[in-house]
């Protein structure tokens, strides 16, 4: 079985992965990606984990939950050429960031403001426990913009500045992965990065909300999809360990106890 990596994924890791075209997989062809089915798509995760669960954790964001998702699905033609093939490359790798100090799963309670200033937007606010975040990626974030619930991209800075700065958390779980809170404090953003959800075929007013639940229904998805190859290595690791470890003189593999317990993983 593969020997899980000690720190986080380097810069120069994502780089090298970059030139596999592994980031633009559900990038559209015409925007330099692969563009292939999300069924396929679901599948190399799957596969990928077996290999390195960091990578395939990365890859899923991004593709997912993140903005990839969210710019095929709502993004203007300027905004997917502005930045599609960008994502393609990897440069930069995108998250997603909703959970807020008192807001986890009730989105409802969503705190983050956009407020208007002249020809910019300026965001204030908290955003916890983000997986994958730090300099330089892209943030598809949701806030409220004159109390409406909104989505808009937002790509961080190369370092802390006085308008934003990374918290980091010590999480066990997620060691081998950037996981961080994003505190902005009047953030400037440009209003051509705001992504509409498209009219609903019934006429009803829909907000950012659309962009939201579109993401995260194939982010949850592919996180049972990473749980199936997170489940197939384990049962290698074990399967290893009970042909090298030994009672009686035989290896604790031929027990039929052990064989029934691997069975059932």
């Amino acid at each position: 079985p593969p020997t899980p990596p000690r720190g986080r994924i380097s810069r120069e890791a994502e780089a090298r992965l970059a030139e596999t075209g592994l980031w633009g997989l559900m990038v559209p062809q015409q925007h330099g990606g692969t563009g292939c089915r999300f069924g396929d798509f679901v599948r190399g995760v799957t596969q990928l984990v077996r290999a390195n669960p960091t990578v395939a954790g990365l890859l899923s964001v991004h593709s997912t939950i993140g903005a990839v998702s969210a710019l095929t699905g709502f993004g203007t033609a300027d905004q997917q050429n502005r930045w599609l093939s960008r994502l393609a490359a990897g440069r930069p790798l995108s998250v997603f960031a909703a959970t807020e100090p008192d807001a986890g799963c009730d989105l409802g309670r969503v705190q983050c403001r956009l407020e208007r200033d002249g020809d910019r937007l300026l965001l204030s606010g908290t955003k916890m426990f983000i997986t994958g975040a730090t300099h330089g990626r892209l943030v598809k974030l949701l806030a409220l913009l004159e109390a409406t619930p909104t989505i808009v991209l937002v790509e961080l800075p190369a370092t802390d500045t006085p308008a934003f700065r990374l918290h980091r958390y010590a999480l066990h779980p997620l060691r081998h992965t950037h996981n961080t809170a994003l505190e902005f404090h009047r953030f400037p953003v440009d209003p051509a990065d705001l992504l509409e959800p498209t009219a609903a075929a019934s006429g009803l007013q829909r907000d950012g909300m659309a962009i939201v639940w579109h993401g995260l229904n194939r982010g949850r998805v592919t996180l049972a999809a990473q749980a199936a190859g997170t489940i197939g290595l384990l049962t290698a690791q074990a399967a290893a360990f009970a042909r090298q470890r030994q009672t009686w003189g035989e290896p604790i593999i031929r027990r039929e106890l052990v064989l029934g317990r691997l069975g059932r993983m």
